[in-house]
């Protein structure tokens, strides 16, 4: 924009993109200020990035790292020990799971065992304690618990 001294305008104003700007008779042009236009996206950006962030996390399994290698869902068992080593503790639990549900062709009231171990790995004070769901041999689950081992 150009000044308007000496034209004798008195006051000028212009429309930016649905904001108003005007220009004063000194010439200093007086524009709204883009600091809540940029507040507002930059928490639409930090929005998106968490998003982002979080994504992987839900939509991929995790992956637990032994010996410079990747131990991930469909792992066997013996692959486990063999990288990581023998686990802090293992549990063994029972599940029975009702085949009647949402089948046609199945007696009512069939149900069938699944056996699951769970390993958890304490790997010492500067990593996070893992715990690996085993069924039928293969990794099923990896879950982080949180909290840093001893």
């Amino acid at each position: 924009m150009r000044s308007m001294r000496g034209t004798g305008a008195a006051s000028v104003s212009v429309s930016l993109a649905g904001t108003k700007a005007s220009m004063s008779p000194t010439g200093v042009e007086a524009l709204p200020s883009p600091r809540r236009r940029a507040r507002v996206f930059h928490m639409k950006g930090w929005l998106l990035l968490l998003v982002l962030a979080c994504t992987p996390a839900l939509t991929f399994g995790q992956t637990l790292r032994c010996s410079d290698k990747l131990i991930s869902e469909g792992s066997t068992s013996h692959e486990l020990a063999t990288l990581c080593g023998e686990p802090a503790q293992i549990e063994h639990k029972t599940i029975y799971s009702d085949l009647s549900a949402g089948a046609s062709n199945v007696v009512a009231g069939s149900t069938t065992e699944i056996h699951l171990e769970m390993w958890i790995y304490n790997f010492g004070p500067n990593r996070l304690m893992e715990r690996v769901w085993i069924q039928d041999g293969l990794v099923v689950r990896i879950e982080s618990l949180g909290r840093y081992g001893s």
